[in-house]
């Protein structure tokens, strides 16, 4: 009898809640947008140089932005302040322009002072959409017709 307590007990533990695992309990895989390439090691992102590409990964916060932690790689967020509270260490999907820059690089002076920056080579997405969700579009000055379906 307790051999079959501990079989069930063992059977409802392991087969809810939250296992940290891919499976049904697991964080909810993050959709692929057709036709852009997604970006999820340093292969793939030399290879993607330039272009539009989408990125899923942990939400994180650094001196310089928000980032994106797929793979081994930390992806700048650019045109972003940070992540919100709820977003922080979350799984996250952005989608932009992938660059390679050394913009950010420290920089040495001639007194041998090393300046604030990164090491360089730094992965930035520029244009940086959560979700897909396009760019906003600026308001039009221009006067609206009610009469043609605007605002």
């Amino acid at each position: 009898m307790r051999s079959i307590v501990i079989c069930c007990a063992l059977f409802f533990a392991c087969s809810g809640g939250d296992s940290g695992g891919t499976g049904p309990s697991g964080p909810p895989a993050v959709p692929t947008r057709p036709g852009i390439p997604r970006v999820t090691d340093s292969d793939s992102a030399k290879a993607n140089i330039g272009k539009t590409v989408q990125v899923a990964g942990a939400a994180l916060n650094a001196k310089l932005g928000p980032t994106v932690s797929v793979g081994g790689l930390v992806i700048y967020c650019m045109g972003r302040q940070e992540w919100s509270a709820d977003q922080l260490g979350q799984q996250i999907e952005v989608i932009g322009t992938l660059e390679q820059t050394d913009d950010f690089k420290a920089e040495e002076g001639p007194d041998g002072m090393q300046s604030a920056g990164t090491a360089g080579h730094d992965w930035v997405i520029r244009d940086c959409r959560v979700g897909g969700a396009a760019p906003a579009a600026p308001a039009s000055k221009e006067p609206v017709d009610p009469d043609q379906g605007g605002w």
